[in-house]
């Protein structure tokens, strides 16, 4: 080639000109190697052509390898191959010629399938046994035989039928059912029978337990005729069990009993069959009555630690005429007009509690002495500290103020760890952190009663001072034919504060400011690069 160059100013022009001053000599090229097969897939034994689609290059194309995945090999140009077994085969050919080799490798390209045959029905049921009514879910875990299934036909052994997939079906009667089931492909149809499959059972029917009692209600001592009225379901009633509600039982059927004290009474009856028991309860079913209530109650917990908080139920018995007020006494200072009040003890010590019920015919009162014992629960230390200032730079002074509360024994001892492998046992102390990092501190505080701690992950940062950047860059490519265009990238270190500039000098006379620019070199040459990067700190 023949370069000119024509230079203009405001004065005139010139041009030079250097006769065939570049001579570029054509590069040599390998050959690429491509190919296609037909058919790529189908049922073994699957014969398939290949076309060598390859291009040569500077180059013609000498030599030919085919690698058909199987075993098998050729040198042809487009040779036809048979795949004997299933399965998927990875081909690959390599072509060569005088400068050069190419490679063109196609993974799983053929596909030889197994011929599809009818399908193999399988099923299983869910669940295949229990009392009727009794609803089982089949699952079709049949195998299609390499064809997909276009169709299902259900017997589930009592007249029912299905071309539902996975249906669901009800047994009604009792008894033990076989179930087949025929999946059908484009090939044909499968079947499979489970004899026996289903067992539908009768279902037990327990009792049901009914009483009365006659008379419900009246003065002591009365005496109740209590009457079974119980069904036995499918087995006969082979014992009952009475509780009266004031300690008496019976195992009659039909007991009378007689109630001596006033107060209300629940009674329940169980009975009893092969199946099962049943069992009912009738709450403040006897009433037996004086006029005047009898005054009553209990309390849960009658122990515990402060602040005991207390459920007091009121037990008393009305007389026969409605309580129309409560008044309770906790011992503790403390009053209720409610029936069943709950009560907080909130100091340690023992309490005697009374209650006065009352109503229309007069009053009476329970009192239980030393019904509850409070016991003033220990507490222990909370542990918590405070520092100041929690960042700065390295070497860095902390002054830490312990903030513990120490509950109901006083603090004896503080254990400080700060994090960088020292330790204190001062109430408030000072400590400097010598080396830059991130410092989880803990403060520990025990007393008579127990322990506290805190924790406080990356409390304390202490930092490293910044200095000016490090600068540093890369270049790519470093070399080449001019025009050269070069992508150049920051790699300098920071120094701690962020780089605010970038001077580049590319050595040709072109400069930037950019962080990554890119150049061009017009000259051939070797040229020497420079950057200058700039932070609060000063230029590196």
């Amino acid at each position: 080639y023949t370069v000119s160059l024509t230079a203009t100013n405001s004065r005139g022009s010139d041009t030079a000109t250097k006769s065939n001053l570049i001579v570029a000599t054509q590069g040599p090229v390998p050959p690429t190697a491509q190919f296609s097969g037909t058919p790529r897939s189908g049922n073994a034994p699957l014969t398939v052509q290949f076309t060598d689609q390859s291009t040569p290059g500077t180059s013609p194309i000498t030599n030919r390898q085919w690698v058909f995945g199987d075993g098998a090999t050729s040198t042809a140009t487009n040779p036809s191959h048979i795949y004997t077994n299933p399965g998927l085969y990875t081909v690959i050919l390599s072509v060569a010629s005088a400068v050069g080799d190419g490679r063109e490798e196609k993974a799983s390209y053929i596909q030889a399938l197994v011929a599809p045959v009818a399908p193999t029905a399988d099923f299983s049921g869910s669940p295949t046994s229990g009392p009727v009514p009794l609803q089982v879910q089949f699952t079709d875990q049949s195998l299609t035989g390499g064809a997909a299934i276009t169709s299902w036909s259900w017997n589930f052994g009592d007249g029912g039928t299905s071309t539902t997939q996975n249906p669901a079906h009800t047994y009604l009667v009792p008894g033990n059912y076989t179930v087949s089931l025929t999946a059908t492909n484009s090939v044909g149809p499968g079947s499979t029978t489970k004899t026996n499959y289903i067992n539908a059972q009768i279902v037990p029917v327990g009792p049901t337990a009914q009483f009365t009692g006659t008379p419900q209600s009246g003065n002591a001592p009365l005496t109740v005729q209590f009457t079974d009225q119980s069904t036995p379901g499918t087995s006969p009633i082979t014992s009952w069990s009475w509780a009266f509600g004031d300690g008496g039982t019976s195992t009659s059927q039909s007991p009378s009993h007689v109630y001596a004290a006033i107060d209300t009474y629940t009674v329940s009856l169980t009975v009893t069959t092969a199946v099962g028991p049943d069992a009912e309860t009738k709450t403040g079913y006897i009433k037996v009555a004086s006029g005047s209530p009898i005054a009553n109650f209990s309390a849960n917990p009658t122990s515990g630690t402060t602040p005991l908080t207390v459920t007091f139920t009121d037990r008393s018995v009305s007389g026969g005429t409605p309580i129309t007020s409560w008044a309770w006494d906790f011992g503790d200072g403390g009053v209720s007009t409610s029936q069943n009040p709950n009560h907080i003890y909130l100091v340690g010590g023992t309490y005697t509690v009374s209650l006065t019920a009352t109503n229309s015919r007069g009053s009476d009162t329970a009192t239980k002495t030393n019904l509850i014992v409070a016991t003033q629960s220990p507490v222990p230390p909370t542990a918590q500290f405070s520092g100041t200032p929690r960042s700065g730079n390295a070497p860095l002074a902390v002054q830490f103020t312990d903030q513990s509360t120490p509950g109901t024994s006083p603090i004896t001892t503080r254990q400080w760890v700060f994090g960088d492998g020292n330790v204190s046992n001062e109430t408030n102390p000072r400590h400097t952190y010598a080396t830059a990092g991130n410092y989880t501190v803990i403060l520990l505080v025990s007393s008579a009663v127990g322990n506290g701690r805190e924790e406080k992950a990356s409390y304390i940062q202490a930092l490293v001072a910044p200095v000016a950047p490090t600068a540093d860059f890369s270049g790519s490519p470093t070399s080449g034919t001019v025009p050269l265009q070069v992508q150049f990238t920051d790699q300098s270190l920071t120094g701690g504060a962020v780089i605010t500039s970038w001077s580049w000098n590319f050595g040709d006379g072109g400069t930037s400011t950019t962080q990554n620019p890119s150049h061009t070199y017009l000259v051939p040459g070797t040229y020497n690069v420079s950057l200058t990067a700039t932070n609060s700190v000063g230029p590196g």
